[in-house]
């Protein structure tokens, strides 16, 4: 074969033609030279000992070693289950391993495990990955509580997931790996008044998701420094809509006792007012009361008629009483502030009016825990007040529940249902008993014939301090205006939500 380089040359030229078959034959330092690129095959079948090479019978190796000790450890062209030298992009069909030149790990391959090829494009469903990233864009309509987060849409993709956080970094998440659906903007919401977040979002469609877009900062307005007010004109029952306690400042008045009626008559007094501040705690109910006005006292029959006591949530106002052709106000109905039940204030409500400066006819008292009871009177004492319920007059009915005052026997003035004016009444003496109905919450008592119905709470559903009117007695033939509770209070989430 000649020099030692030309016996290299030429068996390096075999072996690239896949002719290594070809060294048969050649004496033991050819197969030396040689063997470098033709795995060591001894072709002859004759192993020579020199350590370098395959024993006898080496050309039909599959892949193990030689019993003999002889092979140096280098794999055969044809050997399975390992990854060759020879691998290029993909590996072999037989290959169980992947070379490092495979593109099975590939970020466009969907299903790498399935595949038993490297496909280096895409699996076997013929995605090649998922869109885009989507570039998010400036959010719009920030307020409060809320901002609408904005993306460009990304091609092909069918939706969208959207990240909202309080830390640049994504720490911790607002609202995490949210599905928006196919839109390129979302209307954040339920977050805190003057404060930053961020915001990214990724696109996805049926083969993947895209990675993340820029992040945007975003900020809620600042909370509201101004107070909220709350004015109730019947009644409230509301958890603490906030996480946090809040501090409530209330001004409140009971309702007015209703009038007495007679030449010597006197007015109903108007009901007590009471203002002060209490802390609403996490999850605690609120409930709060608008006593309603006293019915007035008709005394065009001959036996007269008593007004109804007005209602009220801690307690309602008495009946009033009446006799001889005399007839005594119904007592306003207590205005009233609980918390989980238990009685934070109140306002009691007025005194009916009494009649002559005798014991016939007085009025009801206005209630507090339970209700005052009726005047004494010829005809009897009109009954106490109970819990929510206003007192019965001798003639006029009770201020209910919430309900419409009751009427007086002789169908005279109604008093008010929940927050409205107390009615006017025509008053006839078929029974001998007129008298004006209590009002229910918040609502004003009866009137007699020809006057002027008193008032209701909802007269003042707009007012944010107390109107000089609300929780007035009645005069003569009137019956008690309704009274009133505000309520003011900074929110903690700059949102008015009681």
């Amino acid at each position: 074969m000649g020099s030692a380089r030309t016996v290299v040359a030429w068996c390096a030229a075999m072996a690239f033609a896949g002719g290594c078959a070809s060294i048969a034959g050649l004496d033991s330092i050819q197969e030396s030279a040689c063997a470098p690129n033709c795995g060591g095959t001894d072709a002859g079948g004759v192993g020579d000992g020199s350590g370098g090479e395959h024993e006898s019978g080496d050309s039909s190796d599959g892949g193990t070693p030689e019993a003999a000790g002889a092979d140096t450890g280098v794999d055969e062209a044809s050997d399975v289950g390992a990854a060759d030298a020879s691998d290029g992009a993909e590996p072999d069909a037989a290959d169980a391993i992947a070379d490092s030149a495979d593109a099975v790990a590939d970020a466009t391959d969907a299903a790498p495990a399935a595949d038993a090829v490297a496909d280096g494009g895409g699996d076997a469903t013929g995605c090649t990955g998922g869109p885009p990233a989507p570039v998010s864009s400036a959010d719009s309509g920030a307020g409060p509580t809320s901002f609408t987060a904005n993306w460009v849409a990304s091609s092909g993709a069918t939706t969208y997931d959207l990240d909202v956080s309080t830390s640049s970094s994504f720490s911790s998440f607002v609202l995490g790996n949210q599905n928006v659906g196919n839109v390129t903007s979302y209307a954040v919401t339920g977050l805190a008044c003057g404060t930053t977040y961020y915001y990214r979002v990724r696109a996805g469609d049926g083969c993947g998701a895209s990675g993340n877009s820029g992040t945007i900062t975003a900020a809620t307005t600042a909370c509201s420094t101004a107070p909220c007010t709350k004015t109730i004109t019947t009644s409230l029952s509301q958890a603490n809509p906030f996480s946090a306690a809040v501090i409530i400042s209330y001004s409140m008045v009971g309702g007015g006792g209703g009038g007495g009626e007679d030449l010597s008559s006197t007015a109903g007094a108007p009901g007590s007012q009471a203002s002060g501040s209490f802390t609403l705690g996490p999850g605690i109910t609120l409930d709060v009361f608008v006593g309603g006005g006293g019915g007035f006292g008709d005394a065009s029959c001959v036996n007269g008629g008593a007004g109804g006591g007005g209602a009220g949530g801690w307690g309602g106002g008495g009946g009033g009483n009446g006799s001889n052709g005399l007839g005594a106000g119904g007592g306003g109905g207590s205005s009233a502030i609980l918390l989980g039940a238990t009685l934070q204030a109140y306002a009691a409500g007025g005194t009916g009016g009494n009649t002559v400066a005798s014991s016939d006819g007085h009025g009801g008292g206005g209630g507090t825990n339970g209700g005052g009871a009726g005047g004494t009177g010829g005809l009897g004492a009109g009954t106490s007040g109970g819990s929510n319920v206003g007192g019965n007059g001798s003639g006029g009915g009770s201020g209910g529940n919430g309900a419409t005052g009751g009427n007086g026997k002789s169908g005279s003035g109604k008093g008010g249902s929940s927050g409205a004016n107390g009615q006017v009444g025509a008053s006839t003496c078929a029974s001998n008993y007129g008298g004006g109905g209590g009002g229910g919450y918040g609502g004003g008592g009866g009137s007699d014939s020809g006057s002027s119905a008193s008032l209701g709470a909802s007269t003042w559903a707009t007012a944010t301090a107390l109107p000089a009117a609300a929780g007035n007695g009645g005069g003569t033939g009137t019956g008690g205006n309704a009274g009133l509770v505000i309520l003011s209070y900074t929110s903690p989430t700059g949102v008015c939500s009681l």
